[in-house]
């Protein structure tokens, strides 16, 4: 599989251009992810589309994508078709979740790369426009973009006593289910946040903070 090093993405669910990343971003330092050239049509529909990809195709990417402090991104791949490159963070389903864009030099290596190579056809199936949540302010989306990840890789690393505790925070209710609960947090937040969510926001990131003093 072919791989690129030693990028900077900022993993958002509107991938931004680099002069919108904000210091308060999550930015990420990836020491390898894989690199398909795809074509143009795929390009666009990864960034303008809610899309599926296969599980043949999950399963060739789970667990390859690796950052500098040793964690890794259980489904994550760079796209180009020579002209541009995304970032592309997948769920367990497939589904397009996160992007990113690059700095312009590390686009510029990614183009130069993948020029001499040979186009992927990757199975995926596209379903709808997807929602650039313009109803979100650049701060909203930034903390729904960090509870989503959060929530997510808990349920991954089966973190679920502190999945319970966030929705017993949110619901004032207890619930044993780690499925049901990922989902009824994730659903929480697509189209409002509230003032518990920013309580979560707050315990998330001060507990996050700690970790890597």
């Amino acid at each position: 599989m072919n791989m690129l090093y030693d990028l900077l993405v900022n993993l958002q669910e509107v991938a931004f251009d680099f002069f919108e990343w904000q210091m308060e971003d999550d930015i990420e330092h990836i020491k390898r992810i894989p690199v398909f050239r795809v074509s143009r049509e795929m390009m666009i529909d990864l960034i303008e589309k809610e899309v599926v990809v296969d599980k043949e195709f999950l399963n060739r990417i789970a667990d390859e994508t690796e950052k500098y402090n040793l964690e890794k991104i259980e489904y994550a791949a760079l796209f180009s078709d020579g002209e541009s490159s995304i970032v592309v963070e997948f769920n367990e389903k497939g589904e397009n979740l996160f992007l990113s864009h690059l700095l312009p030099t590390d686009e510029e290596e990614t183009s130069r790369y993948i020029k001499t190579e040979e186009e992927e056809k990757i199975s995926y199936v596209s379903l709808k426009q997807r929602e650039h949540h313009t109803f979100f302010t650049r701060e909203e989306r930034k903390i729904k973009n960090f509870l989503e990840k959060e929530i997510t890789a808990s349920y991954q690393k089966k973190e679920y006593s502190k999945l319970r505790y966030l929705y017993l925070e949110y619901f004032e209710k207890e619930e044993e289910n780690p499925k049901k609960i990922k989902e009824a947090l994730l659903s929480s937040i697509q189209h409002h946040l509230t003032k518990k969510h920013l309580s979560l926001y707050e315990v998330l990131l001060m507990v996050k903070e700690k970790k890597a003093i």
